[in-house]
């Protein structure tokens, strides 16, 4: 990225009223910009290079508005429900979920997934893959929106209860316990973990649920001297910007190098406390 060479107004925090004085983004030499009020990244394609993400894309979108008839109808339209047996999956588990594709025009093959999202049991947007990491959003997304396939189950009867799982990291990956570090994978459930508090003091908590699933797909990992980590791509990651601000992002999102990740804190009146920056990205 090199050294500071002007600042410009951040667009991010324009649009959240900020930024009056306009030189909130930082432009590096290489043309990488960073704003050190809202965490705002872009990185040069020399950066990229450098971090390995050329081929990985993530476009989120700014659009709020759930989409309309007309705007679902003209999906559905132009994607079909064969999936190709992608991911292992069954052509017969995609419809029941809604899983719509785009195919390729010359070879036919599966070029794009839309995932279906769903707001009180109704379509709101799509999340979609483009093959083979490209990903981006149309519609509303957000968090606010319900868990995948929700509505499948909205006037089910069943006694049966449906676990959707979320984002998870790798089994090897260790946790602080208050036995040391464990991997996830080897995790007793009656072993408390050290969970971080926005003010750096920690405590062991049990955790809520264990999950234990089978993946395939793509993850993210980051690495520095210290830290380690690989995990699915919307996982979030929490860390303390140079300002000393908490701010959470999903694993996915850029992360500037600037920021740090707390790895200790202060434990029953204890002092330690432990940083790492410097974080490197890159998809596996």
């Amino acid at each position: 990225m090199g050294n500071v060479v002007r600042k410009e107004p951040c667009p991010k925090c324009r649009e959240m009223g900020g930024d009056k004085s306009g030189d909130n983004l930082v432009i590096y030499e290489d043309e990488s910009s960073y704003c050190f009020a809202c965490g705002h990244c872009v990185l040069s394609e020399e950066e990229k290079e450098r971090r390995g993400l050329n081929n990985y894309v993530y476009e989120e979108t700014t659009m709020s508005e759930p989409l309309t008839k007309e705007q679902i109808k003209e999906i559905r339209d132009t994607t079909g429900n064969k999936g190709q047996n992608s991911r292992g999956i069954t052509d017969e588990t995609f419809r029941k979920y809604g899983v719509r594709f785009e195919y390729d025009e010359e070879s036919g093959d599966v070029s794009s997934h839309f995932y279906p999202v769903t707001t009180d049991y109704e379509i709101s947007g799509f999340k979609i893959r483009e093959i083979p990491k490209k990903f981006r959003s149309v519609g509303q997304t957000g968090k606010s929106c319900d868990a995948f396939g929700e509505w499948i189950f909205k006037v089910s009867n069943s006694k049966t209860v449906v676990i959707a799982a979320g984002e998870c990291f790798k089994g090897d990956t260790e946790v602080m316990t208050e036995k040391g570090f464990i991997r996830f994978d080897e995790l007793p459930k009656d072993v408390k973990v050290l969970q971080i508090h926005e003010n750096k003091t920690g405590e062991f908590v049990t955790p809520l649920a264990h999950v234990e699933k089978e993946y395939s797909g793509d993850f993210i990992e980051y690495d520095a001297p210290k830290f380690s980590l690989h995990t699915t791509p919307d996982h979030n990651l929490v860390y303390w910007n140079n300002k000393g601000l908490f701010v959470k992002k999903k694993a996915k999102e850029k992360v500037s190098a600037l920021h740090f990740v707390h790895l200790s804190g202060k434990v029953n009146g204890g002092m330690e406390t432990s940083y790492v920056n410097s974080l490197i990205m890159s998809v596996c």
